[in-house]
């Protein structure tokens, strides 16, 4: 059995196995998560959390046409679960539903507004254990990790809860003593927000908490690889008494999703965090309806160490951005993380000193906390082969991808 089977990754290996000590914990370390996997499963179907379907008008949804996809489990290809393919008729419905729901939630006041983000703050708080589990569960990402994406996401409810009450308008000095002139800040109706799979519930309260705070109603959009943490989340809206139409989820097929989101002049607003090439198609469609836009899109960090720079510094700070957002936070696919470093000949040999802190670590069990995860999906796997396989010119499948410097090759294109 190999080192991956052992650990459920996806990710890529070195030609051996035997660097790694602990190779023979191998099928305790498979049987621990396979059962942790289904009891988790269990315990969240028993708590009403693992919704399956789309939730509508504050009504959980089957697909029209019965369609369902799969999720699974990225650290061992389980099926968590099969939840519903949706597509551009369910989402023109929540939209409307959105749309209904607007009139009375919009013209709710502020500290009212104020108190249901409060409760569904409470609740994400109070399902801390289960959220996080269900969030390792379909994205991968370790337990410790999950949970305290559960801190951060929920801290965006906080936090504008506190906001709502807080939206402010301007006097502004008159040019005629008979006129006074005011601004009023008014919500700008439904949002279609669109959210990505690295983040599966963070990104979501980020874009719906100021959403719901200023009075607009939302459509959300999550990523078909993970969509129960959206729908959990959404269940826990409606425990926390925020009205049915308010938040509305739909799953499945992306393109028909967005295309419904975009080309409905009921819709507003977008906000999309994901790759570029998606974002400058979601702006070209919204402008048929003139929408507002939202845009947090892929981006490159570079980090450069001349040669008078303070080599102990930069070599600390490399490792630090590798170590916390590379290794800790997503496996590294998230926009801000360093991914070329760039060095003047005279500090090239302190610069590799890199390679002797940037080892895989396997800490305690899955419920404990791994320090890698494995690929979302084999997209991203592939991603990753094919950047070295660029590189280096060579190929290696099955188990781990340890951390590799790729020096001094410039004809690679990204």
């Amino acid at each position: 059995m190999t080192l991956a089977a052992a650990l459920g990754v996806s990710l890529r290996s070195f030609n051996s196995a035997s660097s790694f000590p602990f190779i023979h914990c191998s099928a305790l370390f498979t049987r621990q998560i396979t059962m942790d996997a289904k009891s988790v499963a269990s315990q969240l179907k028993s708590s009403g959390l693992l919704r399956t379907q789309g939730l509508i008008g504050g009504k959980w949804t089957d697909a029209y046409d019965g369609k369902t996809i799969e999720v699974r489990n990225p650290a061992t290809g389980e099926v968590i679960a099969d939840v519903s393919c949706m597509g551009q008729k369910e989402t023109n419905d929540a939209i409307s539903s959105a749309y209904n729901a607007y009139n009375s939630w919009s013209k709710l006041t502020a500290t009212e507004r104020s108190k249901s983000l409060r409760k569904w703050y409470d609740l994400l708080v109070a399902h801390k254990e289960e959220l996080g589990q269900l969030i390792t569960l379909e994205q991968g990402k370790p337990l410790k990790e999950a949970l305290g994406e559960i801190s951060y996401g929920a801290g965006f409810l906080e936090f504008f809860s506190e906001e709502a009450k807080r939206i402010y308008g301007d006097i502004i000095p008159p040019a005629l003593a008979d006129r006074r002139l005011f601004v009023l800040k008014q919500p700008v109706g439904v949002v279609g927000a669109i959210t990505p799979w690295n983040f599966p519930l963070a990104m979501i309260t980020r874009k719906v908490g100021p959403a719901l705070a200023c009075g607009c109603t939302v459509v959300i959009k999550p990523s078909e690889l993970t969509p129960l943490t959206a729908l959990a989340a959404a269940e826990l809206s409606l425990q926390a008494g925020i009205p049915p139409g308010v938040v509305n989820v739909v799953m499945g097929n992306a393109p028909d999703i967005g295309n419904a989101l975009l080309a409905s002049p009921q819709v507003r607003k977008i906000t999309f965090t994901g790759s570029t090439a998606v974002g400058k198609k979601l702006m070209a469609g919204a402008a048929g309806t003139v929408k507002k836009v939202s845009l947090e899109l892929g981006g490159n960090a570079p980090c450069i160490v001349f040669d008078d720079a303070d080599v102990d510094v930069a070599v600390k700070g490399a490792v630090y951005s590798l170590s916390t957002m590379d290794i800790l936070w997503a496996n590294g696919f998230i926009s801000v993380t360093m991914d070329i470093l760039c060095w003047g000949k005279t500090v090239r040999i302190s610069i590799f000193n890199l390679n002797a802190s940037l080892k895989p670590q396997i800490l305690e069990s899955y419920k404990g906390a791994w320090s890698w995860a494995p690929a979302e999906s084999e997209g991203e796997d592939d991603d990753m082969e094919n950047s070295k396989e660029e590189a280096n010119g060579f190929q290696t499948r099955g188990g781990t991808l340890e951390k590799i410097i790729i020096e001094d090759n410039r004809e690679m294109g990204e």
